[in-house]
C-alpha cells in the first residue's frame, strides 16, 4: 500500500493500545512483536485457551452474533460481505483441518 494512501492515519497517536505498521515496515513490526512476546513457543497456552469451555462466554457470543445478524443497521455492504465470507470460509477450513493460521 502506498504511504500516501494512508497519510491521514499517521496523525493518530500511538499508545499502549495501538500503533500502526505498513507492509514496508514488516521488520520493525516483527521486532516490536519479539520485544513483547515470550521467546518460548506458546502452543500449549493456545491449546489450553482453545479447549476452555465457558458457557457464559459462548452464550454471550451467540447472543451478539444473533443481534448483529438480525438487525438491519448492521447490514454489510458488498465489500464487507465478501470479506466476511472469506473469513468464515477460513474459519470453517481451519475447523475441519484442526490447523491454526494467522494473517
Amino acid at each position: 500500500m502506498a504511504e500516501s494512501r494512508i497519510a491521514g492515519l499517521w496523525g493518530v497517536e500511538e499508545d499502549q493500545h495501538g500503533r500502526m505498521y505498513t507492509g514496508e515496515q514488516r521488520g520493525v513490526f516483527l521486532d516490536f512483536l519479539r520485544s513483547r512476546l515470550a521467546a518460548k513457543p506458546g502452543a500449549a497456552a493456545a491449546d489450553m485457551l482453545l479447549r476452555r469451555q465457558d458457557p457464559a462466554v459462548e452464550e454471550l457470543m451467540a447472543l451478539a452474533a444473533a443481534e448483529i445478524r438480525d438487525r438491519e443497521q448492521f447490514v454489510l455492504i458488498a465489500e464487507q460481505r465478501v470479506a466476511y465470507e472469506k473469513v468464515m470460509s477460513a474459519v470453517r477450513k481451519a475447523k475441519r483441518s484442526n490447523h491454526k493460521q494467522s494473517w
